[in-house]
């Protein structure tokens, strides 16, 4: 593997060699300085409570250095700053006269990248007075005669092809957490036709995280015109065996660059930093790993961490007990060869305890509703969760009215929810929060769930499932009786 080291001393950036795109000669903004890097001298940023000087590090400047000559398409573990970064070009390329446009994976997302922005602008009072308009969505400048404006910066949400309706002569486009934004191959393809009067001279910019697997339009992007191995370069430099930034170009032209926390010379002082940030954010192994330890999970990896699911096997089943609090979490089953799964988990205390459960396949609606209401009646949970897809909304309806005075709650389960769900459980398990009998069928079905597919890699998974949608109720249980369990760790 060859790749194409970048400069480690930077040339001054300048825009000489750019093309006009506007057809009247605009004057020069006073006093804006000619290079970028003068440009993040002049800068100051907001860093925890206070304002300090923005010091672009290596990795910024060598970015930049990039985007000097090219389009860049970026993969990148978090806290990095490489959205302020980017932020911080597109605006010294307002000030000079040029347009470019973000697409964030929300609209809100773009507003923040504004709102940090103006921060920047007002704090440079010899500037200030050339921005033209002020709003969430839009940073307008004058030229220096303050006659017309002239450079641009223009937020849009990820709305299909739409995103880039109504503009032209674009010549950067930044597409932030690409990995994340909806339809992001419909999006990209309707933006860039904004970019054709700008012609050679237009940058794309795709900045993401690795994706949930080696798949999908932006790893499309990042991964062709190429013959690397992106994935065992990933985790060659996870491991420390390769440099932490990485950049070459490719067939087409286009620079390629990875980013690993390590390139960031604070956080490769601290030997704890990934062990400190999994606990600081609350994260699963496998979201640790994926956003910023930059390895794309495999299709074989687990969700759970197997060690732990051992080691939290160590409960009991027991039956009702008065005065105890109990959570109830149903996966329903209405045909095939999957199980029925009722789960009663007590919440008294910490651990949370799973002390009962109902689970057969292939037998009757009739028999399920009869089993699984039994259990209800018996312990009597401050809450029983149901998926409700399809026919679990009719189940939902019908326990509802055959056990009054019993509060019942319907879960949606879809690709988001269920990431949602499945992660809050799995970080129950590995802080020790729960425990389980060692014969529960949820101990092999967690070491066989996927991280990437979330769902069985084989078997069974409804374990998993019901454990998951009682686990979307915590809440409703914990605060109300002063259960030792955050709403932080479970929100």
């Amino acid at each position: 593997m060859h790749l194409v080291p970048i400069p480690t001393q930077l040339k001054p950036i300048g825009h000489k060699a750019r093309k006009t795109i506007q057809e009247l000669e605009p004057q020069p903004i006073p006093n804006v300085p000619g290079t970028i890097g003068e440009f993040c001298d002049r800068v100051r940023i907001v860093s925890g409570l206070q304002t300090i000087p923005y010091t672009p590090f290596p990795y910024q400047d060598e970015l930049y250095a990039l985007l000097e000559e090219r389009s860049v398409a970026v993969m990148k573990t978090r806290q990095l700053g490489l959205t302020l970064a980017l932020a911080v070009y597109c605006l010294y390329d307002a000030l000079q006269g040029y347009t470019s446009l973000w697409i964030s994976r929300s609209g809100d997302d773009g507003k923040e990248v504004v709102k940090r922005l103006r921060k920047i602008i007002y704090g440079i009072p010899e500037l200030r007075g050339y921005l033209a308009s002020d709003n969430l969505m839009t940073l307008d400048f004058w030229d220096g005669s303050k006659q017309q404006v002239h450079g641009r910066i223009i937020t849009r949400a990820p709305v299909g092809d739409s995103a880039a309706r109504g503009l032209s002569n674009v010549r950067n486009i930044v597409f932030d957490e690409a990995q994340s934004i909806p339809e992001f191959e419909t999006v990209y393809g309707a933006a860039l036709p904004v970019t054709e009067a700008v012609g050679e001279n237009a940058r794309i910019i795709v900045n993401g995280t690795p994706p949930e697997m080696a798949g999908g339009y932006y790893w499309d992007l990042l991964s062709s015109n190429q013959s690397i191995d992106i994935e065992g370069l990933c985790d060659r430099m996870a491991d420390g065996t390769e440099k932490p930034l990485q950049a070459w170009v490719d067939k087409e032209g286009w620079a390629k660059c990875l980013i690993h926390w390590k390139a960031h010379p604070k956080h490769s002082e601290n030997p704890d930093y990934l062990e400190e940030t999994k606990k600081r954010f609350k994260l699963t192994e496998s979201q640790l790993q994926r956003e910023y330890n930059l390895r794309i999970p495999k299709q074989g990896a687990s969700l759970f961490n197997r060690v732990k699911v051992d080691a939290q096997a160590v409960g009991a089943w027991d039956g009702p007990v008065s005065g105890k609090r109990y959570l109830c979490g149903i996966d329903p089953n209405f045909g095939g060869s999957d199980f029925f799964r009722c789960q009663i988990w007590d919440v008294s205390g910490s651990p949370a305890k799973l002390v009962a459960e109902y689970g057969e396949a292939e037998k009757t609606n009739a028999h399920n509703e009869a089993q699984t209401k039994a259990l209800i009646r018996q312990y009597r949970p401050l809450v029983t969760a149901i998926e409700n897809n399809s026919g679990g909304a009719v189940l939902l309806e019908r326990f509802a009215s055959e056990l009054p005075g019993m509060k019942f709650e319907g879960v949606n389960t879809n690709r988001t929810s269920k990431r949602v769900m499945t992660d809050r459980i799995a970080i129950a398990v590995e802080e020790g929060e729960v425990i389980y009998p060692s014969d529960w069928a949820g101990v092999n079905e967690m070491k066989k769930f996927s991280a990437r597919d979330r769902e069985a890699i084989s078997g069974h998974d409804d374990a998993v499932m019901a454990f998951a949608i009682a686990w979307s109720q915590i809440n409703e249980c914990v605060p109300a009786y002063g259960f030792g369990l955050g709403t932080t760790k479970y929100g």
